[in-house]
């Protein structure tokens, strides 16, 4: 599906994306780095200012740009090089970076904020980036099709739909509204797209409906998103489940250094690694107790290992599970 868009759309995501700014008070006289998809020339780029929204009504300090295809190792010399206020990142790629400052004892001196898009975000990723960095981070959620969605709350971590521009509803699996903490499909349409108009349009996405945010902003609120359907385990008895295989008790058994799990087939799950070294039988036998209790079946595993970084899909987007089922 081809979705075109108008400068009306462009001047909303302008306008939403600028929001996000005021909302989080960054201080735009600061200098920005920016770790994101492979579609950058000579693999990175260095600008005079932030660009576009900040630029237009503010003066900014300069951004720094690298393709996120760019080896962890390279990514933090370059981070340190730079020593940014703000960093943009998707959250695969941050998670893959604080596992390298932390074995390292590196830090970022100047950070204030890390900003994540394109990606779900987990509360380990917040947590670690905490731990080792001392920054917070700020999350948005946006798709192709309409733009920014929604963006994480100053004064917690819910999330603002862009009620101005889209409107958002979870539901479930009989097309009823989900009620708070309740997940369900994310459905949108598109107030100002008259090129392609977007009507209960299904992005593929599952969020988690929310009770209205105490910070008074009065807009709609989701309180976090989880991914896609094909990021939901599929089980031999038609249930789909959030794949709860989060990976920090993966590096309490071995040195992993990234993971990700692939489910071709019905009753087996490709699980691929990127260790210090090969695991043993016995530490294989570990993470295969701990996957098939998260995910509530004796699932036939399939070690994978790489070398560097496991391949990244389209866009330099990143997803720790993957059904590949139909």
């Amino acid at each position: 599906m081809i979705v075109k868009r108008t400068g009306v759309n462009r001047l909303m995501w302008l306008a939403m994306t600028l929001r996000e700014h005021v909302w989080q008070q960054r201080d735009f006289r600061g200098k920005l780095a920016v770790i994101r998809d492979d579609r950058i020339q000579d693999n990175q780029l260095d600008f005079p200012t932030w660009g576009p929204p900040a630029s237009l009504l503010f003066e900014t300090g300069p951004s720094h740009v690298l393709s996120v295809r760019t080896g962890v190792a390279r990514q933090a010399e370059w981070l340190q090089s730079i020593d940014p206020d703000y960093l943009l990142v998707y959250p695969s790629n941050l998670a893959a970076l604080l596992d390298l400052f932390e074995q390292h004892g590196l830090k970022l001196r100047r950070l204030r904020q890390i900003r994540t898009i394109n990606e779900t975000l987990t509360p380990g990723i917040r947590e670690s980036a905490r731990k080792v960095l001392g920054a917070e981070i700020a999350d948005t959620y946006s798709s192709a099709e309409v733009g920014v969605v929604a963006a994480q709350c100053p004064d917690g971590d819910a999330y603002h739909v862009m009620a101005e521009s889209v409107i958002v509803e979870v539901l479930n699996e009989h097309d009823e509204a989900c009620t708070p903490g309740q997940i369900g499909r994310v459905v949108v349409t598109d107030l100002q797209n008259f090129a392609t108009p977007l009507i209960r349009y299904d992005l593929g996405d599952y969020a988690e409906a929310a009770e209205p945010c105490p910070c008074g902003r009065g807009l709609p609120t989701l309180k976090r998103i989880l991914g896609r359907r094909r990021n939901m385990v599929r089980l031999p008895d038609g249930r789909l489940l959030w794949p709860g295989i989060g990976g920090l008790r993966y590096r309490d058994i071995a040195a992993i250094r990234q993971f990700q799990f692939i489910q071709r087939e019905l009753e087996t799950i490709e699980v691929r690694l990127v260790a210090d070294t090969p695991l043993s039988v016995d530490q294989e036998q570990q993470i295969g107790d701990f996957v098939r209790k998260a995910l509530d079946f004796p699932f036939k595993l399939q070690f994978v290992y790489f070398s560097g970084q496991i391949p990244r899909g389209l866009g330099g987007k990143f997803e720790e599970f993957v059904c590949e089922l139909a």
